[in-house]
């Protein structure tokens, strides 16, 4: 599946055929919520072995992705920095 930022950036997603291991033993976890469309997505994200990736659920699929878009364009603004601002929404402080 490709998403598309607001800018038209491609984001490549990843259907995964089972949910990922959130909070395992050994992975550094963390989660933010977004609202998109008026829903409340809850965005995962995992730092390890130099790979970076966002987990979300789309139309109850689990999908991943990693933390750039194909035109390099780093997803973490667009989603922590930028915030709801993205979407249309009063941009508010995510700090």
């Amino acid at each position: 599946m490709i998403l598309y930022t607001e800018d038209g950036d491609k984001v490549k997603c990843i259907k995964l055929k089972q949910p990922p291991k959130i909070n395992s033993k050994n992975d550094y976890w963390d989660n933010f919520e977004r609202n998109i469309n008026d829903q409340k997505v809850k965005f995962w994200f995992t730092v390890r072995t130099n790979r970076c990736y966002f987990y979300f659920i789309f139309q109850k699929e689990w999908y991943k992705t990693d933390m750039s878009s194909v035109d390099g364009v780093d997803l973490w603004h667009y989603l922590q920095e930028m915030g709801e601002g993205l979407y249309g929404e009063n941009k508010q402080n995510t700090r």
